[in-house]
Order: C-alpha cells, then sequence, then structure tokens
C-alpha cells in the first residue's frame, strides 16, 4: 500500500514536470495534485514501505523517522502560511508559479486539509518508527482521521458533491491525493497487526475472523448502494422515497446475507477450534502423564520465578504432594546463596531468549545431588516469552563415575592417553610427563609421530591404519623420544572409536625390562662360552684322570710291591732302621694310591648323571654302620639311627654322603671309651634337616670353614688316617641336590653334620655353586652353604 501510494505521488510529480494534464488531476475540471503535495505523498509512501521492509532495523526506522518528521514540516509549514497568511514559498521551491495563474490567498497552493493530513500522518509515521510507548494510540488516532477524511474526499467525487470536497477555490483535495492518503494509513495500520485499533481484525480468534469478513463488506456495501441510488434518481427512474427504500432494503438484504455467510464461517471454525482444543487438551493430559512418569524433574516457572507446573517427580525430590510447589518460589525451597545462583541461571533465560543447558547441585532431602538442566523459553502465539521452562536430569552417579574414571587416570601408572586419528595427543595422564619428561601442553602441541623414533616411524604409522580401520592394537613396541634426549621403550594396547575419530590407549615403560632382556641374551652367550670352556676343562680331567688311574697308579704300585718285597727276602739282611724305611716307603704309596682314589671319585662324582629314586635313609645308614662294624669288629660303639627317614634322591650318591659322615663319626670316635653316634633328622621351618652326630674328638669352629674344602683337614694322619677328599665330595653331593650342609662342633665334645636335601632341584655338573659360609642355628654355628663353582 505504502508503494502504491508513492507511485501515486512519483506519477503526479511527472504529470508536473512534463506538463500531462492526466497525471496533475486525472480529469481537467478535477482538482490537481500540487508539486509540494505530489513530494509528500512520495516521501510518506516510501516510509511506510521502509517501515514494512525493516522495521526491526535501526537504520531503516532513521530513515522512515526523518522522511516522516520532513513530510510533517511542509504540512507544518503549509499550515502555518493559512494561519497567518504568510508566503514561505515552498511551492515556488520545486515549480514556479505560472505568470497568468489564477491569484489566490493562500500561495502555498495546498488545501488546509491537506495541509492537517500531512502534518499528523508524518507525525503518526515518526512515532511508530520511533516506536513510541507512553502514547502509543496517538498515531491510531491520527491515521483514523485521515482516513475518514480521505473517504470524504473520496465519497465527494463520487456522488459529484462539491461541498465533501471542496473548502473553497484552493480547498479542494485532488481525487488521487485522497486515495494515496487512504493507501497510506491502511499500510500504516497493517505496520502494527497485533497492536492500536486494528488488533482485533488480524486476531485469529473468531470476531477477527469476523470482522475479516463483514468490515470490508460494511464499507462497500453502503457506498455501492448508495452510488446506484444516487445514479437511479439523477436518470429519473425513481424518486427521493423509492430511493431511498431500495437503498434500506438493499443494504439490509446484502448485509443480512453477508452475516449469515460470516456466521457461518464462524460457526465452521469454531466447530474446528473446539476439535483442535480436545486434541489439544488430550495431547496435554498424556504430555502430563508422560512427565509424570519420567524420571526427570519438569516444571516451569512465571516471570516472578514462581512454579506454575511441576511433575511428579520434582514433587517427589521435595516430599511433596501434587501442586503443592505451585506458586512458590526458589527462595521458599533454598537458602538465599543457593537460591542466587539457581535464579541468576534463570534469568540468562529471560534476558537472553535462549536455551541454555547447565549443571547445577542441589541439596534436597535425598542428599546433594547434580543435575544437567535444560532451560528455555515458553512462548505465546505471537513470540512473546511468557514462562521459562525447564528439564533436570539425575546425573549423580555419572558424575561420580565420571570422577572415578578421572581418579584412575591420574593415578595409573601405566601411560594412558586419547588421541585423535588426525594424528594429535587429545589427553594424557600425569605418567606421560614422569616417564617422558615433556609436558602435557609439549605433548599436545605436535604429531605425536614426531616423538617416535626415526626408525620406528613407518611401522607405528602402520599400526595407527588399523586403528583407523577399527583393529586393535595389542603388544605394540616402540622407542619415544625423552626431554633429555634418549628413547624409552614402550608396550602398546590400543582400541579406536571411529565414528567419534579417537584411539584409547595404555602404554607400560619396558625399557629395563628390554634393557635386563639384552643382558640375559650377553649372559646366555658368555655363559655359553663359558659352557664350552667347561666342558673342555672336563673333557682334560677325564684325560688327567684317565692318567692318574693307569699312568700313577703302576708305578705306586711297583714302588709298594717292590718294597714288600725287600722286607720279606731280605729282612735278614736290613737293620731295623732299613726295615722302618721300607715300611715308610710302602705307608706313603699306599696314602698316595688311597689318595689317587679319592681324587678320582671326588671326579667321578662331579661328573656322573643323577637319578632320582625314592630312598630310605635309614636302611642305607644302617647298611653303613654294618659294614663299620665288619672293619672293626673289636669296637664296642652305641648307634641311634632313627627310622622312617625316606627322601626322594640319587641312591648311590646319597649312599657315599653317609659312608663319609658316618665313616667319619666311627674314626673320629675311635679314641672314646664310650663311642656313641646318632643320625636322626629335625625340622626346620616346615623343611628336614638330616644330621650325623658324634662325640668324638671335635674340632675347633673357628676353623669350620675348612672342613669341606678339598684336603683339607684339623687333624694329623697320626692321629687319625684320612685324605681331605671325604667331605668335599659330600658337600658336591648335598648340592647337587639342591641342599646344604654345615656342621658344628667343638674340641674333644665331639661334631654334628648337618645336611638338606631339595631332589627335585638336582642339578648338573655345569650348575654347582660355588662354597661360602654363612651363620646358622641359634649357639652361632657356622653353615657351610653351596652355591657354583
Amino acid at each position: 500500500m505504502g508503494g502504491s501510494a508513492a507511485l501515486i505521488g512519483l506519477l503526479a510529480y511527472a504529470g508536473w514536470a512534463f506538463d500531462i494534464v492526466f497525471l496533475q488531476g486525472i480529469r481537467r475540471d478535477f482538482v490537481t495534485m500540487k508539486p509540494n503535495t505530489a513530494v509528500g505523498i512520495l516521501m510518506l509512501g516510501t516510509s511506510v514501505v521502509i517501515l514494512g521492509l525493516g522495521q526491526s532495523r535501526r537504520f531503516a526506522r532513521i530513515s522512515a523517522s526523518i522522511l516522516s518528521l520532513l513530510t510533517a514540516a511542509i504540512g507544518a509549514l503549509s499550515l502555518a502560511e493559512y494561519i497567518f497568511a504568510a508566503d514561505f514559498g515552498i511551492d515556488q521551491l520545486l515549480f514556479r508559479e505560472h505568470p497568468v495563474a489564477i491569484e489566490t490567498w493562500s500561495p502555498g497552493r495546498m488545501a488546509l486539509i491537506t495541509s492537517v493530513c500531512f502534518l499528523i500522518v508524518g507525525v503518526a509515521l515518526h512515532m511508530i518508527a520511533a516506536e513510541y510507548r507512553r502514547i502509543k494510540r496517538l498515531p491510531d488516532f491520527f491515521l483514523s482521521a485521515t482516513a475518514l477524511i480521505a473517504l470524504f474526499v473520496l465519497l465527494g467525487y463520487a456522488f459529484d458533491e462539491r461541498a465533501l470536497r471542496n473548502l473553497n477555490m484552493y480547498g479542494a483535495m485532488a481525487l488521487h491525493t485522497a486515495a494515496a492518503f487512504l493507501l497510506i494509513c491502511l499500510g500504516s495500520f497493517a505496520l502494527r497487526p497485533s497492536e492500536g485499533i486494528v488488533a482485533s481484525v488480524f486476531t485469529s480468534a473468531p470476531g477477527g475472523m469476523m470482522l475479516r469478513w463483514v468490515l470490508p463488506a460494511a464499507v462497500t456495501v453502503p457506498i455501492l448502494v448508495g452510488w446506484l441510488r444516487w445514479t437511479g434518481e439523477k436518470q429519473g427512474l425513481y424518486g427521493t422515497g423509492v430511493g431511498v427504500a431500495l437503498s434500506v432494503v438493499i443494504t439490509i438484504l446484502l448485509l443480512t446475507i453477508l452475516v449469515l455467510l460470516g456466521a457461518a464461517k464462524i460457526n465452521r471454525s469454531q466447530d474446528r477450534i473446539d476439535l483442535i482444543e480436545k486434541s489439544a487438551r488430550e495431547n496435554d493430559e498424556r504430555l502430563r502423564t508422560l512427565l509424570n512418569a519420567s524420571r526427570m524433574s519438569a516444571y516451569m516457572f512465571d516471570r516472578q520465578g514462581r512454579f506454575v507446573f511441576t511433575n511428579r517427580h520434582t514433587d517427589d525430590l521435595y516430599q511433596s504432594v501434587t501442586g503443592a510447589l505451585i506458586g512458590k518460589t526458589l527462595y521458599d525451597l533454598y537458602p538465599a546463596p543457593q537460591a542466587d545462583i539457581y535464579h541468576a541461571n534463570n534469568e540468562r533465560v529471560w534476558n537472553s531468549g535462549a536455551m541454555v543447558e547447565i549443571e547445577e547441585t542441589a541439596q534436597i532431602s535425598a542428599g546433594t545431588k547434580t543435575y544437567l538442566s535444560h532451560k528455555f523459553p515458553v512462548c505465546d502465539e505471537n513470540g512473546e516469552m511468557i514462562a521459562l521452562g525447564g528439564i533436570s536430569y539425575d546425573i549423580t552417579e555419572l558424575k561420580n563415575a565420571e570422577s572415578e574414571i578421572n581418579r584412575f587416570f591420574q593415578l595409573s601408572i601405566n601411560l594412558l592417553c586419547i588421541a585423535n586419528l588426525d594424528g594429535y595427543f587429545v589427553k594424557l595422564n600425569p605418567m606421560w610427563e614422569q616417564t617422558l619428561g615433556f609436558s602435557n601442553d609439549e605433548l599436545t602441541a605436535k604429531p605425536f609421530i614426531e616423538f617416535v623414533h626415526p626408525e620406528d616411524r613407518e611401522k607405528t604409522l602402520a599400526e595407527v591404519q588399523k586403528l583407523a580401520s577399527g583393529v586393535k592394537v595389542i603388544s605394540f613396541e616402540n622407542r619415544y623420544l625423552c626431554k633429555d634426549g634418549s628413547y624409552k621403550t614402550l608396550l602398546w594396547n590400543s582400541a579406536s572409536a571411529v565414528e567419534y575419530g579417537l584411539i584409547y590407549a595404555t602404554a607400560v615403560d619396558i625399557t629395563e625390562r628390554k634393557q635386563a632382556e639384552a643382558d640375559i641374551l650377553k649372559l646366555n652367550a658368555d655363559l655359553s662360552r663359558q659352557s664350552t670352556a667347561l666342558q673342555a676343562a672336563n673333557k682334560e680331567i677325564e684325560a688327567f684322570s684317565y692318567s692318574v688311574s693307569h699312568d700313577l697308579r703302576a708305578p705306586l704300585r711297583s714302588i709298594d710291591g717292590f718294597s714288600q718285597a725287600l722286607l720279606e727276602d731280605y729282612r735278614d739282611r736290613l737293620d731295623e732302621t732299613g726295615r722302618d724305611y721300607l715300611r715308610r716307603v710302602r705307608s706313603a704309596a699306599q696314602r698316595m694310591a688311597q689318595l689317587i682314589d679319592d681324587m678320582l671319585q671326588l671326579s667321578r662324582i662331579t661328573r656322573i648323571e643323577p637319578n632320582p629314586e625314592h630312598v630310605n635313609l635309614s636302611a642305607v645308614a644302617g647298611a653303613v654302620i654294618a659294614d663299620c662294624r665288619r672293619k672293626s669288629p673289636d669296637r664296642a660303639v652305641e648307634v641311634t639311627i632313627q627310622d622312617g627317614l625316606e627322601v626322594d634322591g640319587d641312591p648311590r650318591l646319597l649312599r657315599v654322603v653317609l659312608e663319609n659322615l658316618l665313616g667319619n663319626a666311627w674314626k673320629y670316635t675311635s679314641k672314646k671309651a664310650a663311642a656313641h653316634i646318632e643320625f636322626g633328622s629335625r625340622t626346620d621351618a616346615g623343611d628336614a634337616t638330616f644330621f650325623v652326630r658324634d662325640n668324638g674328638a671335635g674340632f675347633d669352629m673357628a676353623y669350620a670353614d675348612k672342613l669341606f674344602g678339598a684336603f683339607q683337614r684339623l687333624h694329623s694322619v697320626e692321629e687319625f688316617e684320612g685324605t681331605g677328599i671325604g667331605l668335599a665330595t659330600v658337600k658336591r653331593i648335598i648340592h647337587r641336590h639342591g641342599g646344604e650342609v654345615w656342621a658344628e662342633g667343638a674340641v674333644d665334645a665331639g661334631a654334628t653334620f648337618y645336611f638338606t636335601l631339595k631332589p627335585t632341584t638336582i642339578v648338573g655338573e655345569n650348575d654347582e655353586r660355588q662354597d661360602h659360609s654363612a651363620g646358622r642355628g641359634q649357639s652361632g654355628r657356622r653353615a657351610v652353604d653351596a652355591a657354583c663353582s
């Protein structure tokens, strides 16, 4: 409408510019639209168009306001010319007056009523553009008055009634001026459809529908009927009385038809409205049922912060019956500091008109709860916010679980990380900084592949490609750069969430383990070389043993044999000294032979392959003592052997042990009148410890560490015979059974030899352990422990 009015003003101005009479006044006998009027109409129409296209924009409102005020100024100045009979020359600014033009008492050449309309319409549009609130009804009054004036002028032209369109010679309003004013007023009303006197017309209520149906007819029907009556009377078809009767009847008939049609339409609309309202009530009931069944808290506040709706779960949280919270505020439920926080969150929605998502903590009867709240505006049909709605989810357990996960993430001794498939770390736990030395900011600032050892990057990228396709990576190793320039070897287990573009991984620092493996490989290589050397040494020992067995025994036998022959054949020729020398030679040769036998036995024990069996040590000990009694039948020795001593071990080697231990006990008690020997066992820390005890010569504990060494003797040959090999043999056998051997004793107070056996750990000759001594027992006893030799 504003555009049409602006076009009328533009065409009228063109009529003056190009001297087109039709554009100036439609007909020669009609009043013309003056140039200053055309400019005013153009500015008013343009103002309406600008407001219609961009009323919400500040620039549009300012532009429309300026045009409206300029138009009001034109009307005010023209009106002042009438009031003060002054000549401001407004009309002469555009077009100079024709020299032969008829002079009037109004030099402005604008009708008085037109000046008034420009003034009040310009002011009305300015108030609309400036959005006046205190006197917002005044523009409707100005526009309504102008519309009625324009309507009167148009009726004056329709019924050819000069009284309606002329005030004096230059006081009449042009036809197209009146039409333009009417269009401008209607367009201005349309700018605010929800406000003012037209609000009831544009509403969707039944009354608005009725007005939109009846109002156009109420305006056009009387005009049309009146024009028809006037035309019939003017043509002489009927008189005034008939004309009045016909106009009344036709008007009543047409208006009745329109009212009936409008009522029928309203009834149909009301039926639809009733149906819609019924459906809305049902939907509302369903929604209430759904919200009441929900485990989330739903509520609604008015602008004053009062509850206007709560679901059952909200009522249960505050232990109230349905509706008990209605009308209350947050300050009725919480202390002021806590309520202030909730109120501030609500104000964010009221001020922004947009939904917010926020976490809120509440102290309720069930304890402290954490909620994820979605708060949103509730608007009416015109988009005005009338309430604040909210839905809160109880995420307390989720937050607790998240806290536990974060605590695990922070405290884990493994390297935990989250990375994206673009190659950057997203989240790292503190162990990364402790392990590599780089801060988390440094690690996340660059692609993680830059921290990988150059030699490991290709295989690392290959594993990342597997993860990108959804394949898990298990036990993958690569090396990562440390801040000090060194590298750590990491063992990875990874999985991906391809839909989120993330990789979840855990790594373990295995640098020390890898170094230990390298050391073990080196040690194994060294042991392999040592084993080879030991095998060579064993072969040499075997060769030596063979040489001793064959090459040394023969000369010794010759020495012993010839010495015996000399004693037997030349006894009478030798004096006592010569015979003594020969006896000594024979004794030395025999001791040497015995020593060779003992050395060979020790060597054989070292090389012999153990064959574990179930052995009754009590029976073996009895057999050894029986042999001793046969060799020394004249001795009376008290021997005690504990029954039921059974173990798993090599029976040949264990017999050698008891032969040496019991044989020594038998030998070193030979000078005791009441000799006593005991073989038994005791339990130490759940393990059996065997012992051989005697009351013989004993030994000084200061020399206990020499007992089990080869050729180590604490007594002279003159006191007790022997080679010093027996206890060394015992130690090796016990060690090969995984056990230990040690001794306790005192000079002339006897000795006790202890040994343990662990038959499941029988070892080969290359695994024998070196000797070392350690403290044993509660009385300061010394132990000779076994280790590799």
